[in-house]
């Protein structure tokens, strides 16, 4: 990082209308960390080094083909890279070559851009063959929400290790992320191991916390009427 570009730009209607802005705080926060850790290294950034520093790979994980890009082991994050590039950090021809490989991961990602939609300029025969392919994607799948399926064994296998209560949560977790960021995923199920799962987890662990100071809150009044000498008063 030269001494005259200690900062990148940073937009704040792109962030605010992004996808970003759906996901948890914690996934928001290590995004920006993997950003600048990434402009302090003049974009030479790897998966390991991620996970090395950070220490939480299945979050990391939840970033890669969706806000970073994983080619052959290094990060590549395009809007840094571009000004990059402006700054002389890196050269435009060793960044091309470095994108081409991601390209083809990049075109496949499903994740909604609102100010770049790569579907808004699909053909009629194209977007009949998307419906298609998400029709027979979906033909051994049982519709469990109205956007969210999964198969019979799928299914079966979210019961036997949550409570009822704990898998309609997470249904309904992602049910409401697909529908309001229009996201779609090769498999549901893979989605709700990759990340929902972990959504529960911490919405539980908050649940307890806040609960705890609750009760604990109620336990300190309830000592002090107990202690408190009424006929004196």
């Amino acid at each position: 990082m030269a001494k005259n570009f200690p900062y990148f730009k940073f937009t704040a209607t792109e962030w605010l209308t992004g996808d970003i802005v759906y996901e948890s705080l914690e996934l928001q926060g290590l995004f920006i960390n993997v950003c600048a850790l990434y402009w302090q290294r003049d974009g030479k950034l790897t998966i390991e080094d991620l996970i090395r520093r950070y220490k939480n790979e299945s979050l990391i994980n939840e970033l890669i083909d969706r806000y970073i890009w994983n080619e052959q082991g290094n990060i590549l994050i395009k809007f840094l890279d571009e000004q990059l590039i402006e700054a002389n950090h890196i050269s435009k021809v060793n960044s091309e070559n470095g994108k081409k490989g991601a390209e083809a991961k990049r075109n496949k990602a499903n994740a909604k851009r609102p100010l770049n939609d790569s579907k808004a300029n699909l053909s009629k025969e194209e977007k009949e063959e998307e419906i298609n392919k998400n029709k027979n994607k979906n033909k051994n799948k049982n519709k469990i929400k109205e956007f969210v399926f999964l198969s019979e064994s799928e299914l079966n296998k979210l019961n036997e290790e949550f409570a009822p209560h704990e898998v309609e949560w997470m249904l309904n977790k992602l049910n409401d992320y697909k529908a309001s960021t229009g996201k779609k995923y090769k498999s549901d199920y893979a989605a709700i191991n990759m990340w929902v799962k972990d959504a529960f987890k911490k919405a539980k662990v908050d649940f307890v916390k806040d609960n705890n100071t609750f009760n604990t809150r109620m336990q300190i009044i309830q000592n002090e009427i107990n202690n408190t000498d009424w006929e004196n008063l």
